[in-house]
């Protein structure tokens, strides 16, 4: 029997994640030279002010899952995606229920918007988050997409300081995110 996509394996999984995202302090120097990062597994691209680090999430044998993690001055670019062998549906009832255990890992933010994904990718139910958050007592801010497909689930994330506006180099990365095969 698979396993799929949601339960305490999932969960914990998010919950890891999401705080490593959150709690990694921005130390590497601003860079403005933005290259296409291309990630074949990961099957997407986006441009990034740098080369990022590639990290393994949980337990490989359920699926496969990498954190992508570039941070930049007082910013930090994120790319997390899963691979499921399993093929899922595409469509609300499944997005639903994996946005929601997302969020749930993340109790310290309050997400006050939820809009179409920019940019929308063909084949795949996408939405995009303002975020504020706090944890261990530090406040951030963070804008980005979520995108579910057949195989696929990404969280595109960029972070800021609390009380700025977003930065435009934030747009940029989640801007020029991309799925290099669309039919996966």
């Amino acid at each position: 029997m698979k396993k799929h996509w949601t339960g305490n394996a999932a969960r914990n999984w998010f919950i890891r994640v999401a705080l490593f995202v959150c709690l990694a302090a921005p130390l590497a120097g601003q860079t403005d030279e933005w290259q296409k990062y291309k990630n074949e597994l990961g099957n997407f691209s986006a441009l990034l002010p740098g080369e990022p680090k590639d990290s393994l999430n949980g337990d490989q044998s359920e699926h496969v899952s990498h954190l992508i993690q570039l941070n930049s001055g007082l910013l930090s670019y994120s790319v997390v995606y899963v691979i499921t062998q399993e093929e899922q549906r595409v469509d609300e009832e499944t997005f639903k229920p994996n946005r929601d255990l997302f969020f749930k890992g993340l109790p310290m933010c309050d997400v006050p918007s939820e809009d179409p994904a920019s940019p929308p990718i063909h084949g795949y139910v996408g939405r995009s988050y303002h975020l504020n958050c706090t944890f261990n007592e530090k406040k951030m801010n963070s804008f980005g997409n979520l995108y579910w497909g057949k195989h696929y689930f990404y969280i595109v994330m960029g972070f800021y300081p609390p009380g700025d506006t977003m930065p435009a180099e934030i747009k940029k990365f989640t801007d020029s995110f991309a799925v290099l095969d669309a039919s996966k």
